[in-house]
């Protein structure tokens, strides 16, 4: 989780929370590149990691778990200070996850479109599909 300046000068993406330009050569913060030099882009599983170190002040080592969620928070994005909804939660842990409603009609969406080549192929009627993943949330 680190971007660069255009004059190379690194930061971490949780200390850019603190300043709005570069303090080397003053350059604004939403100039920021990746190290990769390409434009960041905070989704899915860094989303929801920006919303537990900003709102639940979790803090990330190595590795972590990510789900879709439904939820009315909201994170900032530390380039442009804008809020964002949080659509994702990340944690270190499972147990981070707990207390968090999963998106199961994203999961569901998923299921679905892993079926449905199967099903095609096989030339069955994939409205069986559908009608099978609407209690998905009684498989977890």
């Amino acid at each position: 989780l680190k971007v660069k300046c255009s004059c190379n000068r690194k930061y971490d993406v949780v200390n850019l929370y603190k300043i709005k330009e570069c303090n080397k050569c003053a350059n604004p913060k939403k100039n920021f590149k990746t190290i990769e030099d390409k434009r960041p882009t905070y989704g899915s599983g860094i989303a929801g990691m920006l919303y537990a170190m900003e709102k639940l002040n979790m803090v990330f080592e190595d590795s972590y778990v990510y789900i879709k969620v439904i939820t009315d928070g909201f994170f900032t994005h530390p380039l442009t200070d804008e809020a964002k909804p949080a659509t994702y939660m990340a944690g270190s842990k499972y147990a981070d996850l707990e207390g968090f409603s999963p998106d199961w009609k994203h999961y569901a969406k998923q299921v679905i479109s892993k079926a449905e080549p199967i099903y095609k192929a096989m030339g069955w009627e994939t409205s069986s599909i559908v009608s099978n993943t609407q209690t998905l949330e009684r498989w977890w």
